[in-house]
């Protein structure tokens, strides 16, 4: 079941995703219950939804296997606050981090990225 989410900024900004937890039972998800994928869109003019919704499509096909999934728009890009001309490969990174402090605050231990571009 997909939900949008935001995830706040080092800089009082938020970056907008869409969170998937696959329907599944605690018995059969194993250590999938504690990874989650982190599809990353490619730039300028990137979204979460990656090109031709490419990420839209995996997932699902994520979701099929039991594994969880958050695809989110960088800093001024997609529904995130921000500007995209001051996009940067560093706020690229800073964004990345609050990612990763967001998920591990929901108890994943691993955490695989895609990214496109």
């Amino acid at each position: 079941m997909s939900s949008k989410i935001e995830i706040l900024t080092g800089g009082g900004g938020t970056l907008c995703g869409l969170y998937n937890r696959p329907v599944e039972s605690s018995a059969k998800a194993g250590r999938k219950a504690h990874t989650l994928v982190v599809m990353a869109h490619g730039f300028p003019g990137g979204h979460k939804g990656g090109q031709g919704d490419l990420y839209g499509e995996m997932q699902f096909l994520l979701a099929e296997h039991g594994l969880h999934s958050l695809r989110f728009d960088f800093r001024g890009c997609g529904e995130s606050t921000g500007f995209p001309e001051r996009f940067t490969l560093a706020s690229a990174q800073e964004d990345l981090k609050h990612v990763v402090l967001w998920a591990k605050g929901r108890g994943y231990k691993e955490i695989a990225y895609v990214g496109e571009g």
